[in-house]
């Protein structure tokens, strides 16, 4: 799992930067 925000790998790890990843929402900063 990843945030939307975060910068993508190059090479992701296999099982991951696939369709059904799952992405969330980066929690809100104080």
């Amino acid at each position: 799992m990843r945030y939307k925000d975060q910068a993508i790998p190059p090479d992701p790890p296999p099982g991951l930067g696939e369709a059904g990843e799952i992405v969330v929402e980066s929690p809100k900063k104080p």
